[in-house]
């Protein structure tokens, strides 16, 4: 069997909702970032912080957004930057528009309380959206927390709700700590109690270094891959990335497999 059969065979989608969606809110919060709220017909299934949903724009394949929220059994937010003619598109829809959905699809985060000291997240840019979903689900726990968010300057800058240890990087100095946002981890983190498991969302330049830091100091990370989708679903095998497996070197479908994974297992 050759991997392409291998990774058909294992990533069959499972059954998903397709569902309509009313628009209840849909505002510019940042430098071209909006924040929409979504209020599906019907219910819209349980969700885990890390899974993302499909929305179906103009053209043939839908595109995913991470869930940045959720509000009740039903509504749900994301967070997008308006970067092309989809998401350019995205932003002119007005509160009471219709939009297909898909979701919640993919794999999310795991996290348990006991086994750690402390909860580290690390979000650049956009990135922050999954990571922002995942804040609301620690907010009751009693481990440390600590959000490491960067933007390329302050008129970029959304910052998370809640209580917690938030701090900002920027690039060009305008606001928080000038530099990356892992080149102010790599600073922090030594100051931080052990054991930490951290979760990261954002470039891969960003993900690969913050990989570095966890392997440095021993900690445990998860990352969520931000990649190209057709289907998201599994099956036109087109987010492919490479992956070490116990019996060696994989091949995994973000969409499918992730986005959330095992961060010191991800092949850059």
């Amino acid at each position: 069997m050759s991997m392409s059969e291998k990774i058909r065979q294992n990533s069959l989608p499972e059954e998903r909702k397709f569902l309509d969606a009313i628009i209840e809110r849909n505002e510019c919060i940042a430098s071209e970032t909006y924040e929409m709220v979504l209020l599906p017909e019907i219910d819209f299934p349980p969700s885990k912080p890390g899974q993302f949903v499909n929305l179906y724009l103009k053209g043939i394949f839908p595109r995913p957004f991470s869930i940045a929220g959720r509000y009740g059994e039903k509504e749900f937010k994301i967070l997008y930057k308006v970067i092309g003619k989809n998401t350019e598109y995205l932003s002119g829809l007005q509160k009471g528009s219709r939009i297909k959905i898909a979701g919640p699809l993919g794999h999310g985060f795991e996290w348990k309380e006991k086994e750690y000291s402390g909860f580290v997240l690390v979000g650049g840019g956009i990135g922050v959206a999954p990571l922002f979903y995942l804040w609301d689900n620690l907010k009751n726990v009693e481990a440390k927390k600590y959000f490491f968010a960067g933007f390329k300057n302050s008129s970029e800058i959304v910052e998370p709700d809640g209580l917690g240890n938030i701090l900002l990087a920027t690039e060009d100095g305008s606001a928080g700590y000038k530099g990356t946002v892992v080149d102010l981890l790599e600073e922090e983190i030594e100051k931080f109690s052990s054991p930490l498991k951290i979760f990261a969302c954002g470039p891969g330049g960003l993900l690969k270094k913050a990989v570095t830091i966890a392997n440095r100091f021993n900690h445990d990370i998860e990352i969520a891959l931000e990649t190209v989708m057709a289907c998201g679903m599994g099956l036109c095998q087109g987010c492919v990335v490479k992956y070490m497996a116990e019996e060696g070197e994989e091949f995994r479908l973000v969409c499918k497999d992730g986005p959330v994974f095992d961060g010191k297992k991800i092949i850059f």
